[in-house]
């Protein structure tokens, strides 16, 4: 049995609450681990799997799991920034490369001599570049689509985190960075 399991079958929460707390750090959804540990309706779920959760003795277990869950997935807030970060700093031309081309031909009914222009698109080799920041590729009839991870969504969340959550210092700890290891979960500081 994995440890942090062990830890909360030790636990003085009954059997019901730790099929709960199991039952939530699989699912997140607080009505549903209810209906699946205690085996009621929805009706019944909706109001009491949110309540359950402010129990003091859950909310530890809970967050235990999480963080144990985290660890074993090495996951960590920096690593969540720094994908943050990379989405919020992607570049398509990290990924493809593209121009055109002038050339020499003849047009069949003037005989003239003209010159044209051919564009194209070239992917770079996926073992050269870093593919996190790509969403999805395809190729369509006129060729290949590198489509990325949306960054002015990452950039709005990653200035939220920022300015948000407590990492950056809104001027009670003399503009330190903050950052709770931890925990997700916000900081608060004396006065907010």
């Amino acid at each position: 049995m994995h440890p942090s399991i062990q830890e909360l079958e030790d636990s003085d929460l009954n059997d019901k609450q730790k099929a709960f707390v199991r039952e939530y750090v699989r699912l997140a959804n607080a009505t549903q681990a209810y209906i699946d540990a205690y085996d009621v309706p929805y009706n019944i779920a909706k109001t009491n799997g949110p309540r359950l959760l402010e129990n003091a003795g859950i909310k530890i277990e809970i967050k235990r799991l999480r963080q144990a869950r985290l660890k074993e997935l090495d996951i960590d807030v920096f690593s969540l920034v720094d994908d943050m970060a990379k989405e919020a700093k992607a570049d398509i031309g990290t990924y493809a490369d593209w121009g055109s081309d002038e050339f020499q031909y003849t047009d069949e009914t003037t005989g003239k001599e003209l010159t044209g222009h051919k564009s194209w698109v070239a992917l770079k080799d996926k073992a050269k570049v870093d593919t996190k920041a790509i969403k999805k590729i395809t190729v369509g009839k006129d060729g290949p689509i590198v489509e990325l991870h949306d960054r002015n969504k990452a950039r709005k969340e990653l200035l939220e985190y920022l300015n948000g959550k407590g990492v950056f210092d809104s001027g009670t700890n003399n503009g330190e960075m903050i950052i709770n290891m931890d925990s997700f979960e916000e900081i608060k500081h004396d006065g907010d």
